[in-house]
């Protein structure tokens, strides 16, 4: 009788594996004929004594890549029962994923494959893994977005548009998903015989080619050296003075750098993830301070601006740390704790006092909002200084753009 898995004897050339290597686990693996290999970026396997870390490590990604061999990387904490996927879990594992993937130094551009490891029946699809993996697409930054599953939920990824590539699980030959389904069209890599060789626990691939891994890593550089990268052309330095960047007649900004910070959470903390201010808390936070805008106002300038951090910053927070005389100056950190495109060895934060002129010429408003887009954080400084114009001025939104 056919099963989905096919011929397990035949040979491979990749695999995955939930054990941390070692250089010699790499050296051994890397004499057997594999190429491409597949590690978890976060997690852990097993129960109790038993339980043992999954996540790669730099040092083991360094080793992997060091010795020729490609890794796929796979998100996979979670997901056993149907109930998990959702549209918010999405989120949340975009966001994990995103945060690991960059910490290690993979690349932008990598495909990351977010598993669904369990028989989820046709008719369960649509109300399950399609908003979990659309969530997942529309949060992750700077990444391709595969899934690992059955091949029926492999294609029906792929037909939602949801997905670019797909690790399939057809060594689960008696799973609804693999019976009678064709492989799906977007297929890189067919999982279909595990076994142990050398103490390693193994599941073998099968290869198209449409994901050849990666085999190049990030380097790693100090706060310094990112602080460089983020802020343009303004003159602020790591631990030095306070910089005025933006000083007109409606708009006044001043802001430093600083090493000494620690990641906080509370009411006036705003996560940053894959290089998106969460703006719904972010509304939040400016009404409990003070900030009364209208939710329609509010939507409209959320919707004008999209709150999505440019260039260079990847994770962090924003933290409103004051709100004074009535929301006319506002203080707040923007900490950084990953970047896009490198690995930042500490995180560090830019302090800004954002102060908007009610009474000053209001004409300038939109020039001075382009000048403070170029400065570091300048989404940040200018959802804040547009959420002040609508609350003291709110007859210049249309000046700029914004219908009320």
């Amino acid at each position: 009788m056919l099963t989905s898995n096919g011929n397990v004897n035949r040979d491979a050339s990749a695999m995955d594996t939930s054990k941390q290597l070692t250089a010699n686990d790499v050296n051994y693996l890397k004499s057997q004929g594999y190429k491409i290999i597949g590690r978890y970026l976060t997690g852990s396997v097993g129960d109790g004594a038993a339980e043992r870390n999954k996540y790669l490590t730099r040092t083991e990604l360094h080793d992997i890549i060091s010795a020729g061999i490609s890794v796929v990387p796979i998100y996979q904490d979670g997901g056993g029962v149907l109930g998990y996927f959702s549209e918010s879990q999405g989120i949340k594992d975009a966001n994990l994923a995103g945060q690991a993937a960059r910490a290690l130094g993979i690349p932008s551009g990598a495909t990351i494959y977010f598993a669904a490891d369990l028989d989820v029946e046709d008719g369960n699809i649509d109300a399950t893994i399609i908003p979990y993996i659309k969530a997942v697409a529309n949060q992750l930054s700077g990444y391709e977005v595969g899934i690992y599953g059955t091949r029926n939920v492999c294609s029906r990824a792929y037909e939602a548009g949801a997905v670019t590539s797909a690790f399939v699980a057809d060594m689960s030959t008696g799973f609804s998903g693999n019976l009678g389904f064709p492989m799906p069209k977007v297929w890189s890599f067919d999982q279909f015989v595990e076994f142990t060789l050398g103490g390693i626990p193994i599941d073998n691939l099968g290869v198209s080619g449409r994901d050849k891994g990666i085999k190049k890593i990030n380097s790693s550089i100090t706060a310094k050296q990112a602080l460089r990268k983020v802020i343009g052309s303004a003159d602020i330095t790591l631990d030095g003075p306070k910089v005025t960047i933006v000083n007109s007649k409606v708009l006044t900004v001043v802001a430093n750098a600083t090493s000494h910070v620690n990641t906080a959470s509370g009411s006036h903390v705003v996560e940053i993830n894959n290089g998106h201010i969460d703006s719904v808390s972010l509304i939040n936070v400016l009404k409990s301070m003070g900030l009364n805008i209208s939710g329609t106002v509010m939507d409209v300038i959320i919707s004008k601006v999209g709150l999505k951090l440019s260039g260079e910053i990847a994770d962090g927070q924003l933290r409103i740390n004051k709100v004074l005389d009535g929301g006319q100056n506002v203080e707040f950190e923007l900490v950084i704790t990953s970047l896009k495109n490198d690995v930042l060895d500490t995180e560090f934060g830019i302090n800004f006092d954002v102060s908007f002129h009610t009474k000053e010429l209001k004409g300038e408003i939109k020039e001075t909002l382009a000048k403070a887009l170029a400065v570091a954080g300048g989404v940040a400084v200018v959802g804040i200084a547009l959420a002040l114009v609508a609350t003291f001025a709110p007859e210049f939104l249309p000046a700029l753009g914004i219908a009320i």
